[in-house]
């Protein structure tokens, strides 16, 4: 039996994420990766005091992931049972889990262990086989933001998809010092942001497009500009880009499939 202990270095992990996306079947959503997953409470599964796999849980109780390496793939709902049980304990009580269809060793242990579950979100990734029919219309002046401009960034994005404030310094803090958040203005009003997710050590050969629009300025076609022009961009650098939008989410869903984009894989949340 594998004993579950908090860890205090995440970086320890680092070796077990690297192999865990190795055994994914497609990219992973850059905003789980950069921004939720960092955030969350790191469990180390050991066995015979070795650490083996993790697990991450966040702070609303759901688990983000679950790793085990092929020698104890057997334990993988057992493991995910057991991190239920300790859930008040050590870490926060489990209300359930997301997961991707693009994660297929997890998916199998949510499916095993939850009852109730339901499309959280949609995954996509640029179509190589599609007729490019991009024109200069098509794209946007697009800059990067600077770290002066940051609480210009992070008013925008609390008032438009009311995301607390003291995540969003952070977050795109971040951002800005990779130089991976940009911003569309007109006669000086950021009217839409747009963010291309890199990371180096977990998908070097991906960009995680993100995208909001002012809700003033919504319904214009704008998104679909952002999206092309970011990933006219990741293209150049060779790299693929990917994109994620709930399940809720229509006018994403369309502006999306207009830039290029076909989605294959969905996040899936399961509920105790």
């Amino acid at each position: 039996m594998l004993k579950i202990t908090p860890v205090e270095n995440n970086d320890s992990l680092t070796p077990l994420k690297i192999a865990y996306l190795k055994g994914c079947v497609a990219p992973l959503d850059g905003m789980w990766l950069n921004g939720f997953l960092p955030f969350s409470q790191h469990l180390g599964l050991f066995d015979g005091g070795a650490l083996t796999g993790y697990a991450c849980v966040n702070s609303e109780g759901y688990v983000l992931q679950l790793f085990l390496p092929s020698s104890h793939q057997n334990q993988y709902a057992p493991t995910l049972r057991r991190i239920l049980e300790q859930g008040g304990k050590d870490y926060s009580q489990i209300a359930g889990a997301f997961v991707s269809t693009a994660e297929p060793a997890y998916l199998s242990a949510c499916l095993d262990v939850f009852n109730s579950f339901q499309v959280n979100a949609l995954m996509y990734e640029y179509d190589v086989n599609a007729t490019e029919t991009q024109s200069v219309s098509d794209m946007l002046p697009m800059a990067f933001a600077s770290n002066e401009q940051l609480s210009e960034f992070v008013a925008f994005t609390a008032h438009n998809i009311q995301a607390p404030e003291e995540w969003l310094n952070y977050y795109l803090g971040g951002l800005i010092e990779r130089r991976q958040l940009l911003g569309y203005w007109r006669e000086g009003e950021l009217v839409a942001s747009g963010e291309m997710r890199h990371d180096p050590t977990f998908q070097s050969d991906c960009v995680d497009i993100g995208v909001i629009v002012a809700r003033e300025h919504r319904k214009q076609g704008i998104a679909e500009k952002v999206i092309r022009t970011l990933s006219s961009r990741i293209r150049e650098t060779q790299r693929r880009p990917i994109c994620s939008t709930e399940r809720e989410n229509i006018a994403a869903q369309t502006a999306i499939a207009r830039a290029g984009f076909i989605s294959r894989h969905r996040i899936v949340r399961f509920d105790c």
